[in-house]
């Protein structure tokens, strides 16, 4: 601990020329592991044998980062032969090349920032030249990985490396990340989704077979029991079926899976939003087969409302109208919205975008509704706010019956 804590003092007040000190204080760090479980495994239980289980790789990593990113690079390239810092090394060769996400510790996916690199509308983060050395250093690690497979397991690390390639050039060397985290294992699904996930966030089409396979991999550890880290584990591994090269499937597998795994209703927000962020026109009957099941609705009425208006399709755009609209058949709402104002903003947003929307929520100002689609129709009148609606907000006023 006090080696990590000068190498944290050097990266503060040190100059570029320290850089070596700080390797010399990893190459130490390094062999005080391997010292220390060289002698675990001859028996000794005592500080040495102890200690050779605690890393400071992190503080280490840190600590060059700090000091000169630019003179950390050649250090980064040289640790990822070291099993003990291999994953530090790779995980800060990927930091620059991660999105950042919109708010702290916010874990939800970026579906607009996949389909914005999918139509060349982002370019790629972080700087060309370091892109060009890290990627080359971690393919050049992950061949050299891939040769030591003995009976088809994966070296250790080897995702790790794939998970950091995936960042750093998904495009370039998405065959090299698929070849790695398709390899079977039993306990590196987080490690393996990562992967995938900084892949489509790079605008890069998932095989079928990749995303499958992971499918598979966790509906077969989880086969007797599912701990809550673990439905949230497939909730997100279900959530990349929409997104592979063969949709049609992607949705087929992502119905099989929730017809062999009961998750809870309100678990389910996750896959309703990638349903609503697929753009396929198969995804609108599964959300349908969801939104269906009332209790399901109430818990996610919102999301299954944004889910609707993200994918605006035809069909979804129907089923969008249905929630004011009784000639529709679709979901009936049966009681006041929990998130009202996620209503009524999607369908005044349908308004100004369709024309022939608005023109219908305006013919249904004429109709004798229901109470409570007469208040939340008035509401979206009142939000769009233009002469028109306005105007037809004032066909709903009933002196017979309560004010909308």
């Amino acid at each position: 601990e006090e080696k990590a804590n000068l190498a944290s003092s050097i990266a503060q007040v040190g100059k570029p020329e320290d850089m070596a000190d700080l390797v010399t204080l990893i190459s130490a760090d390094i062999e005080r592991m391997r010292r220390g479980r060289a002698a675990r495994a001859a028996g000794d239980h005592g500080p040495l044998g102890n200690g050779g289980s605690m890393s400071y790789a992190g503080w280490h990593i840190a600590a060059v980062m700090h000091l000169e990113p630019a003179g950390a690079e050649q250090v980064l390239i040289d640790l990822l032969p070291e099993p003990e810092y291999l994953s530090d090394a790779a995980a800060a060769m990927a930091r620059d090349f991660v999105p950042k996400p919109e708010r702290s510790f916010d874990r939800t996916f970026r579906y607009d920032l996949m389909w914005a690199a999918r139509e060349g509308r982002v370019p790629p983060l972080g700087d060309d030249h370091r892109r060009t050395r890290f990627a080359a250093a971690l393919n050049a690690e992950i061949r050299r990985l891939r040769g030591q497979l003995q009976d088809g397991k994966p070296a250790a690390g080897l995702k790790e490396l794939a998970k950091a390639l995936a960042a750093v050039d998904a495009r370039g060397s998405a065959a090299a990340v698929v070849d790695a985290i398709v390899l079977p294992s039993q306990w590196d699904q987080y490690i393996r989704l990562d992967a995938a996930e900084r892949l489509l966030m790079a605008g890069v089409v998932l095989p079928a077979t990749t995303a499958f396979a992971l499918v598979d991999s966790i509906l077969e550890r989880t086969e007797k029991w599912m701990q809550d880290s673990d439905r949230y584990l497939l909730r997100r591994i279900i959530a990349l079926c929409p997104f592979v090269d063969d949709p049609a499937a992607g949705i087929a597998k992502m119905r099989d899976v929730l017809g062999k795994r009961r998750l809870r209703r309100y678990e389910l927000r996750e896959i309703v939003t990638a349903l609503g962020e697929s753009r396929l026109d198969a995804a609108v009957d599964l959300l349908y087969e969801l939104a269906s099941d009332a209790p399901t609705f109430e818990q996610c009425e919102d999301t299954f409302v944004n889910a609707f208006a993200a994918l605006d399709t035809p069909r979804a755009r129907e089923l969008l109208l249905g929630c004011v609209d009784p000639d529709i058949r679709g979901i009936a709402v049966t009681r006041r919205p929990h998130r009202e104002d996620v209503l009524v903003a999607r369908l005044a947003e349908l308004a100004r975008r369709r024309p022939e929307a608005a023109a219908r929520l305006r013919e249904l100002c004429e109709r004798d509704l229901p109470e409570l689609n007469r208040h939340v129709l008035s509401t979206v009148m009142d939000s769009l706010g233009t002469p028109e609606a306005l105007a037809a907000n004032l066909n709903l006023i009933n002196d017979a019956r309560p004010s909308p």
